[in-house]
């Protein structure tokens, strides 16, 4: 445009840095970042013209630097971004949009330690560096003959030994920024009322990142809820300290609950292990029919997460019916939903774990039990009565072969399979009420379903919780078997359990060898690397295992 004598306005500028933010990896186009910080400046100079001629100009507007700002988001560069924002004034201005970016670009910082993406500039820079201090080196034959600066940059034997801080969470770091940004808001609001308003994706953000934050956010997390959205909480509101005053400007249209503001309402409430919070504001959700269609799957696995790590209140005794009153809710709203061609609810393999995990802290049987009939379809009647009998392939005790799996009917829902930690749950909770009937009717639904079907060999990037789930249920069943058979009268089915329990030992017994394996495994492949890598000071020198040196080596 400039070779063609066409001056670029704010628009162009804008559909600059825009499209430029689209651009999720940045490490291969190192020219380009550095011509972009270019173009920043140019950006700076031509609002400059436009004050001097005219101040009100329309075109002095932050869209154009919006889109920069999302760009210094995805290139790390949080420093520079965080100058830009404060050098927003005027009728540059942050408006809405500007801290929304804001608060996403720290939700998307994952690390503390995440160095900003380098310009060419920066990488010829840092070349030109080492090669000089490489030829400092070379030129001593002697470490004393060498500059006690050049010593201090090449080796870390001769660094002084500076004992550093405790390094900063990533989330904390995030909560504080959230704060602050979620301060400067509130000021711009009150400031210009007419101008910027708080809207739901502000509210989410900030209740998302001061959810991970410490118990101080939480508070402040709590008190934005009380004062911003349209949701009575179930108690009352957290005092926090004086130093925070949020806006009162906007309190009389409080925002509508939406469904990024509950699942960040959700989250808060289990992050800050207040789980009764989070299962009234569901239930207080679930009453209003113009505000349950909110509800997805996602916000009910917080719900039975909560559930999971509800305790009941001393004098009380504790029971899961109401987790199971939840997901049987929430199977009853998909239904209805897919009548309408409307869904969000169906149901994962963690939900009824979750409800499996609350059974067996209030050791409730008889909930463990009906969430195995909301999952396999089959009724507990079934195993109460029933006698199995002795397999053929266990009349021989010296046989090492399983019994054949008896597969049930295909399951109700789908990614919901009846596995290994479902079966160890249920153990769990039978032996938790310490009632013969209850553990009778799970080892008979273990002995339904055949051992082959959880005790198989695990591969895959989950083997060490499938190794920990297995070797649970080889405990549970093993202490479950033996209260069978040592106390109360003789069962009929001892035969059976007998075989389950030498099953369960000898699974066990393959289990510890399996993790122990595992671990020297993981051992060994830590050892090469730590063979294949030379730490010197801040570089990573690489040298073949077969014993050849490297270049820089060499060049000793």
């Amino acid at each position: 445009m400039k070779r063609r004598h066409i001056q670029p306005n704010s628009r162009t500028f804008t559909t600059l840095f825009v499209g430029l933010s689209k651009i999720d990896d940045w490490t291969p186009y190192a020219n380009i970042l550095g011509r972009v910080f270019n173009t920043y400046d140019q950006l700076l100079a031509h609002f400059e013209k436009l004050r001097l001629t005219n101040p009100e100009s329309p075109d002095i507007t932050p869209w154009p630097l919006n889109g920069y700002l999302t760009l210094l988001g995805k290139t790390n560069h949080y420093a520079r971004m965080w100058d830009v924002f404060y050098s927003m004034e005027g009728r540059l201005a942050p408006d809405e949009v500007t801290y929304s970016i804001m608060l996403r670009a720290i939700q998307s910082r994952l690390s503390l330690d995440l160095e900003p993406v380098e310009t060419a500039l920066d990488i010829e820079e840092k070349e030109n560096q080492m090669m000089v201090q490489s030829e400092t080196w070379t030129r001593f034959d002697d470490l004393d003959d060498a500059p006690e600066e050049t010593l201090g940059l090449i080796s870390r034997y001769f660094r002084p030994v500076v004992e550093k801080d405790r390094k900063e969470s990533v989330h904390v770091k995030n909560a504080a920024d959230a704060r602050l940004l979620w301060e400067h808001l509130v000021k711009a609001t009150r400031r210009e009322p007419n101008r910027i308003q708080i809207d739901s994706s502000h509210v989410s953000l900030v209740l998302d990142l001061l959810a991970k934050g410490k118990p101080s956010d939480h508070l402040v997390a709590f008190d934005i809820l009380h004062h911003y959205v349209d949701l009575q909480p179930p108690l009352s509101p957290s005092k926090i300290s004086s130093s925070y005053k949020p806006s009162t400007t906007n309190v009389a249209s409080r925002l509508p609950i939406t469904s990024f503001i509950f699942s960040s309402l959700l989250d808060l409430c289990v992050r800050s292990a207040r789980v009764e919070s989070a299962i009234n504001y569901f239930q207080l959700l679930a009453e209003k029919k113009t505000a349950k269609n909110v509800i997805d799957w996602k916000h009910m696995l917080h719900v039975m997460r909560a559930f999971a790590m509800r305790r009941a209140p001393k004098g009380q005794v504790p029971d899961a019916r109401e987790a199971i009153s939840a997901l049987e809710w929430m199977l009853r709203e998909q239904e209805a939903r897919e009548t309408t061609g409307n869904g969000g609810l169906n149901p994962a393999i963690d939900h009824f774990v979750y409800a499996l995990t609350a059974a067996w802290k209030a050791a409730d049987m008889n909930s463990a039990l009906r969430v195995v009939e909301l999952m396999t379809g089959m009724q507990r009647d079934k195993f109460i009565n029933a006698t199995p009998p002795v397999r053929e392939s266990w009349r021989d005790r010296n046989t090492k072969q399983f019994p054949p799996p008896v597969m049930p009917q295909t399951p109700r829902y789908s990614r919901c399979r009846w596995n290994t930690t479902c079966m160890a749950l249920l153990i769990k909770t039978a032996g938790a009420t310490q009632r013969r009937e209850d553990i009778r009717i799970a080892l008979r639904i273990l002995y339904f379903f055949g051992p082959s079907r959880f005790f198989g060999s695990q591969t895959g990037p989950q083997v060490e919780d499938a190794i920990a789930a297995q070797t649970e249920l080889a405990k549970r069943t093993i202490w479950c078997i033996d209260y069978m058979l040592n106390t109360g009268d003789e069962e009929r089915e001892s035969a059976v359990w007998k075989k389950l329990r030498d099953i369960a030992a000898d699974q066990l017994k393959r289990l510890a060898v399996t993790q122990v394996r595992n671990e020297e495994k993981a051992a060994r492949q830590e050892e090469l690397r730590r063979m294949e890598t030379v730490e010197d000071g801040d570089m990573q020198l690489l040298v073949p295992v077969n014993g050849r040196r490297s270049g820089w080596a060499t060049g000793m």
